[in-house]
């Protein structure tokens, strides 16, 4: 079946999310009936009517699609710069900018690159007790990890956005960690993910470029509303950055997303050619935080 293989990106009505899907199993495209698969949990607010959450709600107005489109169908690979891979038989179609058929993307300057990896470090500690510490990245430049967006997601506290728990750089349990004078660019997922207890991580002179999700993504665990066994990232300083577009995929998308983490530090970074916050504090867990002298715009 032609679409099959389809993902279905569907923007929120007012334009501050964006979901997706895999085509469900049934797909009756002349009677105009598709049904979605796995998918829709991208966001932290489901897609439901007001008088589902508040039967006193004057209005019934759901939470409904905007603008929309559908990608991976072999059919559609109809123009320039168009690609479609075929798992299956492990064949990649790519249509190229040129005027000479069946000259390859090399002859003419093109890398193909396909990114599978999601996580490319995962620094991780024992327990809190033991953590891992004194770990430093310098001067280096990582690119091309893979989208998330179709991996499981999780609302980490009681704001309304949603978070793929991994990134580029993945941090548990560690103390005085840091990435320095480094370059993120083209990454299709998140940056860097601090996940339960993370003390002293530094994000310092770095540039992050066209990313497709969050740049640093803070996740803390509670025990229910206690959060007074310090499994969160704490003290996390975020300093002279460069960032510029970023959320190519996702809408939701920030430099800094806390999520039940607190005593962060922001201070003199650039950020801008951003789709919604580009700071972005889920709930108020802890506080102390600092946000001071950034420059933040578009």
């Amino acid at each position: 079946d032609s679409l099959s293989t389809a993902v279905f990106y569907i923007h929120h009505s007012q334009g501050w999310n964006a979901y997706w899907w895999e085509a469900g199993d049934k797909l009756e495209v002349e009677q105009g009936y598709v049904s979605f698969g796995k998918g829709g949990f991208q966001g932290g607010r489901v897609w439901t009517a007001t008088q589902d959450i508040n039967r006193d709600a004057v209005t019934n107005r759901p939470i409904l699609g905007g603008a929309w489109y559908v990608e991976n169908v072999f059919a559609a690979l109809d123009a320039a710069t168009e690609w479609f891979y075929d798992k299956t038989n492990g064949v990649l179609y790519y249509w190229p900018n040129n005027t000479a058929p069946g000259v390859s993307p090399k002859q003419v300057g093109i890398d193909l690159v396909i990114g599978n990896l999601s996580h490319v470090f995962e620094l991780v500690g024992d327990s809190m007790q033991n953590p891992l510490f004194n770990v430093t990245f310098y001067g280096l430049q990582f690119r091309d990890t893979r989208y998330t967006y179709l991996d499981d997601w999780g609302t980490p506290s009681g704001g309304d956005w949603a978070l793929y728990n991994g990134g580029a750089f993945y941090f548990e349990n560690t103390t005085n960690c840091s990435i320095r004078n480094s370059a993120f660019i083209r990454l299709d997922g998140n940056c860097i993910a601090l996940f339960g207890y993370n003390r002293n991580t530094s994000f310092v002179e770095n540039e992050f470029a066209y990313i497709g999700d969050n740049v640093i993504g803070a996740w803390g665990k509670t025990n229910d509303w206690d959060g007074t066994d310090g499994q969160q990232p704490r003290m996390t300083y975020i300093e002279g950055n460069y960032v510029h577009d970023i959320g190519l995929y996702q809408l939701q998308s920030s430099l800094f997303f806390s999520g039940k983490s607190c005593q962060t530090v922001l201070r003199d970074n650039i950020v801008y050619n951003i789709p919604r916050a580009a700071i972005l504090f889920n709930d108020a867990f802890g506080g102390d935080n600092a946000v001071v002298s950034n420059l933040i715009f578009n």
